[in-house]
């Protein structure tokens, strides 16, 4: 009983994020359409957005209401975990290398603010401090995705009677 407020207490930290990447995925869609190199990180965020959707409903409607599922659904919630799963793991990938080594960080700063105007030139430094905070935390996000997606999958495997419609 534990775990499961555990996971409903997460559930609900990783809908705004969730909502935020639904929203960027379907404004960068009408983006990368014309170029295709771009669909995949966009498949992969609403792929993300998608499963903490499907699995907050899961967890509301299954779990806590104790209502029927379709099969169906329960197929939403693992294609897009999987798709999920990838994206936890490049982003663990990507932002332990960045916080391993910052100075890549400041290297692509350096050369952004070469580029910028005088009057819009934030100082490198300030800059690699600003994503450095951000790296970690989208390492906590990504960490705690990568935790609902295992209680997930458990939490299917353990109810499975719940998808009988």
């Amino acid at each position: 009983m534990k775990s499961l407020k555990i996971y409903q207490v997460i559930s609900y930290i990783l809908l705004p994020f969730g909502a935020f990447m639904g929203m960027c995925a379907l404004f960068t869609l009408l983006l990368t359409l014309g170029n295709v190199i771009l669909l995949f990180p966009v498949f992969l965020m609403g792929g993300t957005a998608v499963y903490i959707f499907a699995s907050f409903n899961f967890l509301q409607n299954g779990l806590l209401r104790n209502q029927s599922l379709k099969h169906s659904f329960k197929d939403w919630i693992k294609v897009n975990g999987i798709v999920t799963l990838v994206f936890t793991a490049l982003g663990i990938t990507q932002a332990i290398i960045l916080i391993a080594m910052p100075e890549l960080l400041r290297e692509s700063f350096d050369s952004m603010s070469k580029m910028m105007p005088v009057s819009q030139q934030i100082s490198p430094a300030s800059m690699a401090k600003i994503q450095s905070g951000t790296n970690y935390a989208l390492l906590i996000l990504f960490i705690l995705l990568t935790f609902h997606l295992i209680s997930t999958f458990r939490l299917i495997k353990k109810y499975q009677h719940i998808f009988n419609l």
